[in-house]
């Protein structure tokens, strides 16, 4: 069964001197006190430079590690020091302040503090430590998917499902890959959590649309974002790849597939009827819905509609859900991805 990765490995810095040790150990962000004093190493998501009210230059970014975020300023940092830190990168704090500002925590540190602070070129398997895991279980989830795969039934669309999801290293970066870098299931795992609930929608779908069909509902469902594989990387956080900046994942995915059920026809001698691949294809570039949310093409057949809307309806899902999880005393709070505000108050009233 997958754990939680944990920090093994001590990152090589990239300044000459030697951290000095602080009092405190590395205090997950979740409990972070308010108004305290705090101290660790922790992954820079973002990082951007700004101007205050007085005009001088700060760095706007946000901390991450697997149990959450929180905002860093860093005061008096110009563009020389943007230049230093880039996302990915770890940061080490020594004692620095957080505070509640709007309602919200934040750590500061002073760029001319140079005590209080290290930067750190970080290897993937730290990377891999400090980012948020699905608070699912993987091995259950690498089981819905199989489940659902099993449910498929024409020979053809079984078999391209057999041979993408039985690859060992298919498998590996299916089981860690994000679904988003921030929008939703966006931490370790986010990719199958993500697929194994619409493929799950997409199942009860064919149910009450029993003139939907079920085989390339399914394969369309468990193949929907498998793009993101080749879209994503975790060397510097839920980093894109060049392809994924060049091509978005939609292309990536309708290419993947299109790849595999070539090597079927022609190396294995195994059919494939182009009917159904273009069916299917056309599921995988219009997911998304309409041009203006990224989708090449616009459903065009049921099954291309129902797909739509299970995604849509998931990620949308996740973000209430994460929601409620991270909402501690509070009976509202503004989703910026659904931008509103929702409630995510005692639900037994």
């Amino acid at each position: 069964m997958d754990q939680t990765p944990t920090q093994t490995q001590t990152p090589t810095a990239t300044q000459t001197q030697t951290p000095t040790p602080t009092s405190t150990t590395n205090l997950a962000i979740r409990d972070f006190p308010t108004n305290g004093i705090v101290s660790g190493k922790y992954l820079l998501l973002d990082s951007r430079l700004k101007t205050d009210k007085n005009g001088k230059p700060y760095i706007n970014g946000v901390l991450g590690d697997n149990t959450g975020k929180i905002s860093l300023k860093i005061w008096g940092a110009g563009q020389e020091f943007q230049e230093q830190i880039t996302p990915g990168c770890v940061i080490e704090i020594r004692n620095a302040q957080v505070r509640e500002f709007n309602g919200f925590l934040q750590i500061e540190l002073d760029a001319a503090r140079k005590n209080t602070y290290q930067i750190y070129e970080a290897d993937s398997e730290e990377v891999i430590a400090l980012l948020p895991v699905t608070p699912s279980d993987r091995d259950e989830l690498w089981q819905q998917i199989e489940t659902a795969v099993a449910s498929v039934t024409a020979t053809h669309y079984k078999n391209l499902l057999q041979r993408i999801f039985g690859n060992k290293e298919t498998q590996r970066l299916f089981r860690n890959i994000p679904a988003g870098a921030r929008k939703h299931h966006a931490y370790i795992g986010g990719l199958m959590e993500h697929t194994a609930r619409v493929a799950a929608l997409c199942v009860k779908m064919a149910q009450v649309y029993p003139e939907a069909d079920h085989n390339l509902l399914v394969a369309g469902a468990l193949l929907h974002d498998i793009g993101k594989i080749e879209t994503y990387n975790l060397s510097r956080g839920f980093d894109m790849t060049d392809d994924g900046r060049f091509f978005g994942h939609l292309v990536i995915g309708a290419r993947l597939v299109e790849q595999e059920i070539t090597r079927m026809r022609t190396d294995e001698g195994l059919a494939f009827p182009e009917q159904a691949a273009q069916k299917l294809l056309h599921l995988l570039l219009s997911h998304h819905g309409t041009l203006e949310w990224g989708s090449p093409v616009e459903p065009l057949i049921l099954e291309a509609c129902l797909l739509h809307h299970a995604d849509n309806l998931d990620a949308q899902a996740m973000r209430f859900g994460a929601a409620r999880r991270d909402a501690v005393g509070k009976d509202w709070v503004y989703d910026e991805t659904l931008a509103r505000t929702i409630f995510v108050g005692d639900a037994d009233v």
